[in-house]
């Protein structure tokens, strides 16, 4: 089919067209019909009333803050009490200290989504450069569902490419 495309600009693009497709074509849809794409997928806290959630999938948890010069987060009073301790407070006053200088604050988790993908190498590639910048990330695959655009895109995309990319 490059014979269509003498230009050399055309032909690398359509080169990267059927690499692209090919590699549609070939990865795990993990059971979504097509046409589906991939989405960063992160964990998010926001404060809740104590044991409300946001849903089946969402996570609970206390924290303690304390914030002087800088904000400073402890899973428990414990856990503060012990930092006194290891910089030279006694228990005592230590415990006093958490009494007095601790918020205590209800939290519950949400997902969220964020860019999108194609192919799993694209999330991949993404994840390896910015996961750093991410809270427990993982991909999630969804289907484009009644987006006739989409669909008409890699329709067309196949036709150009010659790739068949799925069952739709």
């Amino acid at each position: 089919m490059s014979g269509d495309f003498p230009n050399t600009r055309e032909a690398k693009a359509l080169n990267y067209l059927q690499s692209f497709m090919k590699k549609i074509a070939a990865q795990d849809n993990r059971a979504t019909a097509f046409p589906y794409f991939y989405v960063v997928r992160t964990k998010r806290w926001l404060p809740t009333e104590e044991g409300c959630s946001f849903g089946d999938d969402s996570e609970t948890k206390t924290v303690y803050t304390y914030i002087h010069d800088c904000h400073s987060e402890w899973e428990s009073k414990e856990e503060y009490i012990q930092s006194l301790i290891e910089d030279g407070v006694s228990a005592k006053e230590a415990a006093m200290k958490a009494e007095e200088e601790l918020t205590e604050h209800h939290m519950a988790s949400i997902w969220e989504e964020s860019n999108v993908f194609f192919t799993e190498e694209g999330y991949n590639e993404h994840l390896r450069q910015n996961k750093h910048n991410l809270r427990e990330p993982h991909s999630y695959v969804k289907h484009a569902w009644r987006n006739p655009e989409i669909k008409e895109l890699f329709e067309a995309l196949s036709e150009i490419t010659g790739v068949k990319y799925g069952k739709s």
